[in-house]
């Protein structure tokens, strides 16, 4: 099962501060709710992070909440993740942290952010693949498939 899934982005023109309002923007716009989000800045106050929670209420009115956190580029971020997506020079970016069985819930987050995110990646730690935001759009025309974390299925 998974536990984290893990944001992708390019590094080229990457922006902690602009990802962190996107990703707020697309965890609302999918009905979910940003609890906390710390700021992290350097000594020129521009933000270079940020980390807090996420989450929704369940059918039994409980909040279930996640982690996250948006990473900065550092000198090895070009060629990080060159094995799994070759010649994109993308880095994880966003990592949002123990998931559970709430696949339905990060898919439709997933939805709203790469509907917007075409250059980025969506990929579950550990595995072999990504999808890319293409695939996330083919998916969202598709019936839901709570398998979609698991099995590439576009």
């Amino acid at each position: 099962m998974a536990s984290s899934i893990i944001i992708l982005k390019p590094v080229k023109e990457y922006s902690p501060d602009e990802t962190a309002k996107v990703f707020k923007k697309s965890i609302i716009d999918s009905g979910m709710l940003v609890s906390k989000m710390n700021m992290e800045y350097d000594s020129n106050k521009t933000v270079i992070g940020a980390e807090g929670c996420i989450g929704f209420v369940d059918s039994d009115n409980e909040l279930k909440q996640f982690l996250f956190t948006i990473n900065n580029t550092d000198e090895y971020s070009e060629d990080s993740f060159e094995w799994l997506v070759p010649n994109q020079k993308i880095f994880w970016a966003i990592d949002i942290e123990d998931i559970g069985g709430y696949h339905r819930q990060v898919y439709n987050f997933a939805i709203k952010y790469f509907s917007e995110n075409l250059s980025d990646y969506l990929w579950v730690d550990s595995l072999k693949w990504a999808y890319s935001a293409m695939e996330i759009r083919t998916l969202s025309r598709l019936p839901y498939n709570p398998k979609w974390l698991y099995e590439k299925l576009v």
